[in-house]
């Protein structure tokens, strides 16, 4: 009393898929993972810090690029009224 699926013997594909299951992995566990032994914390100061110094840089670039948009439109509307990029 054979039973099958797709032409295939139920017992064939149950083989097949514990052959597929069995399959070893390619890789290797070298060392498991530990406690740390010391405590680390969050270093507020640096962060601080850093978190600063990096929003006085971007401050300062985007009031350089807001003073460019608004040069270059100047730019272009003292042009379009001499007549320089008529369409």
């Amino acid at each position: 009393n054979v039973k099958y699926f797709k032409g295939k013997s139920i017992g064939s594909l149950e083989e097949r898929f514990a052959e597929e299951v069995s399959i070893k992995p390619k890789f290797k566990i070298i060392d498991y993972p530990q406690l740390p032994t010391k405590h680390e914390s969050p270093k507020t100061l640096l962060d601080l810090v850093l978190t600063s110094v990096v929003s006085i840089f971007a401050g300062i670039f985007f009031v350089f690029v807001i003073e460019f948009i608004k040069k270059a439109k100047f730019r272009l509307k003292e042009n379009n009224e001499e007549g320089l990029f008529s369409a």
